[in-house]
């Protein structure tokens, strides 16, 4: 699952498959954060992501770097 803080609160996608969902459509995480936002951001320092085994939930750019 991928989330993301805007504002007042979050706003969720999960990954289906191999496809991110966001509001029952496929988008890219570049399109998730500028669907919530209205502008360019970017995706990697502000989409946290929790996998199946993870007990909390990660920065997407931790993650990439740990990796």
């Amino acid at each position: 699952k991928l989330r993301m803080r805007y504002r007042n609160g979050y706003h969720y996608a999960e990954v289906i498959e191999d496809d991110l969902i966001y509001g029952g459509e496929k988008v890219s995480p570049s399109e998730f954060t500028f669907k919530v936002t209205n502008t360019s951001r970017n995706a990697w320092r502000d989409i946290e992501v929790m996998r199946p085994n993870d007990s909390q939930w990660r920065v997407a750019d931790i993650l990439r770097r740990a990796e």
